[in-house]
């Protein structure tokens, strides 16, 4: 059997799928960027607080210098584990939100013309939780892949530690690195097929 051609590039016909969601992608682009500057602001005030009267910042400000950020770092005031949990909400607030879009862009997608705004909405609405499931899936595939990763990187650490050469634990991680697409691979065609 063969497949029909597309009588368009397919390049062509993606972008110009994209250019006819760009309001949507633009609303994600926003999104992302409102999220990125609610997790960063506390972070921002704490080193501002230090660096406000530092010839340091001058070192960071025109160009990233490691010993500078290091040292940074190694200032009682800057604890970064304080910042791990907004970091973690904004994250996973774009999470549910990119989750929530696909579903409608997908939808507007599949259609010759723009889907109205409660067309798309409901798009939005009908496929969240289907793509919430796939998530799931997704994880129930990754969680044991990196559990074995994890396992194989410590037996790699050890080799590594005790080997001459530089380059074992580069080998051995890409090796491992390999093993987990494979397995992941063959996971997902397993649930796939089902």
């Amino acid at each position: 059997m063969e497949m029909e051609r597309p009588t368009k590039g397919v390049l062509a016909t993606g972008a110009r799928l994209v250019l006819r969601g760009w309001r949507v992608l633009g609303w994600a682009y926003v999104v992302n960027l409102l999220l990125g500057i609610v997790a960063a602001l506390p972070l921002a005030a704490t080193i501002s607080a230090i660096l406000n009267h530092s010839l340091e910042a001058g070192r960071l400000a025109k160009g990233f210098d490691l010993g500078a950020f290091f040292g940074l770092l190694m200032q009682p005031e800057v604890k970064l584990s304080t910042f791990v949990p907004g970091s973690f909400v904004s994250s996973l607030l774009y999470l549910v939100f990119t989750i929530f879009l696909t579903g409608g862009l997908l939808a507007d997608f599949r259609h010759d013309q723009r889907l109205s705004f409660g067309a798309f909405l409901d798009a939005c609405g009908t496929f969240f939780w289907r793509f919430v499931r796939l998530l799931l899936v997704l994880l129930l595939a990754l969680v044991p892949v990196g559990l074995l990763y994890a396992l194989l990187s410590r037996w790699t650490d050890k080799i590594a530690e005790n080997s001459p050469r530089d380059s074992v634990s580069l080998w051995l991680a890409l090796g491992c690195m390999v093993i987990a697409a494979l397995l992941t691979s063959l996971t997902v065609a397993r649930e796939w097929e089902r």
